[in-house]
C-alpha cells in the first residue's frame, strides 16, 4: 500500500498546519459487531491511493464541474444553522425531545472539510468507508444531492447557500422518525419502519464539537441534462451502536467549559469532549 502524506491547504485563507497519513495501517482500524462478537475491521481511507486526494481532479463521471468555494461567511453560515438546530434541542424546543445536558457548540475544522470535498469531487453520491484523521479516529458524515433534470429553467436552480441550508434542516427534520430510545442509545441509521433518522442523530451528537463541509456543482456524464449539487459534512464523531446520542438534563448543566455565549443551552467551543472511544 502507497503512503500518501498531504499537507492540506485550508479553503479560507491559510494553510492548515496538519500533515496526516491516511495510509497509516490504523488509521481505519474498527472494532466493529459480527453477528454475537466483536471483532476489528480495517478499511480503505477516502484519501489512501486515491487521485482525488489532490486538488482539482474530479471524477470520471461528470464535467463542467467545480468546488464551491468555501468563504468565511459561507462556513459561519454553515456553523449557524448547525449550532441554532443543535441549540433548540438542548434547550428541549423539539417536540418530543428531552434537553441535553452537555452539548457542544460546533466549530469548524478545515482537514475534515478537505476530505470531505474528496467525496464531493468523485461525483458520485455514496459514503465513503472512513475519512478519518490523526487526530478524530471515529469521524461520522451526512450527505446531500440534489439534482436538476431534463428542461430545468436556469432561474430555479438555488444557490449553494440555499442548498446547504435546506438540506441542513432535511437531516435535522428527520427528528420526526426517530424518538428518544434514538437518544437514550443509538441503534440504527434508520427506525423500524425503515425511515432515515441517522442523519438527525448525527447532527445532534453531543460530544461531536467540530464539522467541515464542502460542496461542489457538476453535470453528469450520463445524463447532460442534469446539474448537479453535491454537499458533504464531516462531523469529528459518528453515531455510535448503543451509546448514547446526547445525555437529558438542564440545558448546559454537565459543561465544564461554560456555556456558549452564542448559542446558549450548548456548552462554550472549549468543551473537551471524548471522540475517539470505540
Amino acid at each position: 500500500m502507497s503512503s500518501i502524506k498531504i499537507a492540506i491547504t485550508a479553503l479560507v485563507v491559510g494553510v492548515l498546519p496538519v500533515l496526516s497519513n491516511y495510509c497509516e495501517p490504523n488509521m481505519c482500524k474498527f472494532n466493529e459487531r459480527i453477528g454475537r462478537y466483536i471483532g476489528v475491521t480495517y478499511k480503505k481511507h477516502i484519501a489512501c491511493g486515491n487521485s482525488l486526494a489532490y486538488q482539482n481532479v474530479f471524477g470520471s463521471s461528470c464535467y463542467q464541474h467545480k468546488v464551491i468555494p468555501m468563504s468565511t461567511e459561507f462556513i459561519n453560515l454553515i456553523l449557524r444553522k448547525h449550532n441554532t438546530l443543535r441549540a433548540d434541542t438542548a434547550n428541549g424546543r423539539i417536540p418530543g425531545y428531552l434537553p441535553a445536558n452537555q452539548m457542544s457548540e460546533l466549530t469548524w475544522d478545515s482537514e475534515l472539510a478537505y476530505l470531505a470535498e474528496i467525496n464531493a469531487r468523485s461525483c458520485t453520491y455514496g459514503h465513503d468507508e472512513c475519512r478519518n484523521t490523526n487526530y478524530y479516529r471515529l469521524v461520522g458524515q451526512n450527505i446531500a444531492l440534489n439534482f436538476y433534470t431534463q428542461g430545468y429553467p436556469k432561474q430555479s436552480i438555488l444557490s449553494p447557500e440555499s442548498f446547504a441550508i435546506y438540506y441542513i434542516d432535511q437531516w435535522f427534520n428527520e427528528y420526526a422518525y426517530a424518538s428518544m430510545n434514538d437518544i437514550y442509545s443509538f441503534r440504527s441509521t434508520r427506525n423500524s419502519q425503515g425511515q432515515m433518522i441517522g442523519h438527525f442523530t448525527q447532527m445532534v451528537k453531543s460530544d461531536a464539537n467540530r464539522v467541515g463541509c464542502a460542496i461542489t456543482s457538476y453535470i453528469n456524464r450520463y445524463d447532460s441534462n442534469s446539474f448537479n449539487y453535491y454537499l458533504v459534512c464531516n462531523y469529528n464523531l459518528e453515531n455510535i451502536e448503543e451509546k448514547p446520542t446526547y445525555t437529558v438534563g438542564p440545558p448546559c448543566s454537565a459543561c465544564r467549559s461554560g456555556c456558549s455565549k452564542e448559542y446558549p443551552g450548548l456548552c462554550s467551543r472549549n468543551e473537551v469532549t471524548k471522540v475517539n472511544f470505540p
